[in-house]
């Protein structure tokens, strides 16, 4: 069994609720336009969780990956937002599909990082 098997068979079998697995499995797998999909991927738990490096090997099949993940756990702040402390960036790796970024701060700032300065959409 292929390392790719695992990790799917792992996802769809710990990481989704059972009664909406076959309807995602259906909408990821039915999508055509694989090279221009592009998969923003965070957490609460760092970049050394095994749960991301799960799910970014599930999503490298689907699309673009870009990962911008705390770079500590940062579990229980997951609405929190940094306001008096520099935020650092840090692009861990970069190769085709996949981008990695490690950030200071919490999954809020990963993910506004992520969509306003590193994709550029503006904010509304």
């Amino acid at each position: 069994m292929s390392e790719f098997k695992v990790y799917k068979k792992y996802f769809f079998k710990k990481c989704v609720d059972f009664r909406y697995r076959n309807n995602l499995e259906k909408n990821f797998l039915v999508t055509k336009d694989v090279q221009n999909r592009l998969i923003l991927i965070s957490n609460d738990d760092g970049l050394k969780a095994k749960g991301l490096k799960c799910l970014i090997n599930i999503a490298k099949e689907f699309g673009r990956v870009l990962v911008v993940a705390p770079d500590t756990e940062k579990s229980g702040m997951s609405h929190s937002v940094t306001l008096h402390e520099p935020i650092y960036l840090n692009k861990i790796s970069s190769r085709e599909n996949l981008t990695i970024y490690a950030c200071s701060g919490t999954p809020v700032d990963c993910v506004k990082i992520a969509l306003h300065k590193i994709l550029n959409i503006n904010q509304t």
